[in-house]
């Protein structure tokens, strides 16, 4: 007497796949059944579900909306968001170096650099520094400088202005000015020196600066931001003089006031979180090229 036969490997296949599309679609009772659901089965939890997933976004919109509405007010007269994760204080921003390409800049210990060169106002690096800095300038209202004679008598111009923090108004005592007017109370002043590549004051430096019609200080008039879209920014412009030919001349310069937060050379830790983020001083360097 023979032994049955093993089932072979297709026949194998074959039943598999029966039991799975049998699982899937099959006529039972003279209905149709799709994964073991009727026509009618299908047609209750589909709409279940599309009234569930339209309670869901009309949930998610809402919230957003509300929130929105809530927490995130469009900018106007004294509109401030409810909660702020800014810092309380403006950051400084130096002019062009925000705006250059980045591959046309470099850093060293955290300080940009731009190199220029008084012979070709036409190379890559120089042309980037010109355009980005004329921006700057329109958008502050600043008409009578001529860039590019300032690169040619190898003086660049430099731009500092503050952030934009809604209602921030700085609060001053006493302060420096440098234009022989008397110093407004409540105004911030700004004030640059040479540093060497660790960011500590150079006294051994030969290239200077000044600031442009001795103008060092921004006018509480000036303030506060309430989110005004056609706000203008308060600047003040230096020319930066003397500087050595290919070498990286390095500047410091710090904004006063009291509310504004003070650079302190005893203390590396702060002023390293300071330079990070931009409060209370920016750094710099200029390299001009011959």
């Amino acid at each position: 007497m023979s032994e049955p036969s093993e089932p072979t490997c297709l026949a194998n296949t074959k039943s598999s796949m029966d039991t799975i599309w049998n699982a899937i679609y099959r006529k039972e009772n003279g209905e149709t059944l799709i994964m073991d659901r009727n026509g009618k089965s299908w047609a209750k939890i589909l709409t279940f579900y599309a009234i569930y997933y339209s309670f869901l976004g009309l949930l998610f919109w809402a919230t957003i909306t509300l929130y929105q509405g809530a927490m995130i007010p469009t900018p106007g007269n004294g509109n401030a968001p409810r909660l702020s994760t800014r810092l309380g204080q403006p950051g400084l921003a130096v002019h062009p170096f925000n705006g250059i390409d980045p591959l046309y800049k470099g850093a060293e210990s955290g300080m940009v650099n731009v190199k220029l060169h008084p012979a070709d106002l036409n190379e890559k690096v120089t042309q980037n520094y010109l355009s980005t800095m004329n921006t700057f300038l329109e958008k502050s209202g600043v008409s009578n400088i001529d860039l590019d004679q300032a690169i040619v008598n190898k003086q660049p111009i430099i731009g500092i202005n503050l952030n934009k923090v809604i209602n921030w108004q700085p609060l001053s005592q006493s302060g420096e000015v440098f234009d022989n007017t008397d110093f407004v109370k409540n105004s911030v002043t700004f004030d640059c020196s040479a540093v060497d590549n660790n960011g500590e004051p150079n006294t051994a430096a030969t290239y200077d600066f000044e600031f442009i019609n001795g103008k060092n200080y921004m006018l509480p008039d000036d303030f506060p931001f309430t989110g005004e879209s056609d706000y203008q920014k308060p600047y003040v412009l230096l020319r930066l003089k003397n500087l050595v030919p290919n070498e990286k001349c390095r500047f410091m310069c710090q904004a006063f006031a009291d509310n504004l937060t003070k650079r302190d050379e005893s203390d590396k830790a702060l002023n390293s979180n300071m330079a990070k983020v931009g409060t209370g001083f920016v750094q710099f360097s200029v390299e001009i090229v011959e």
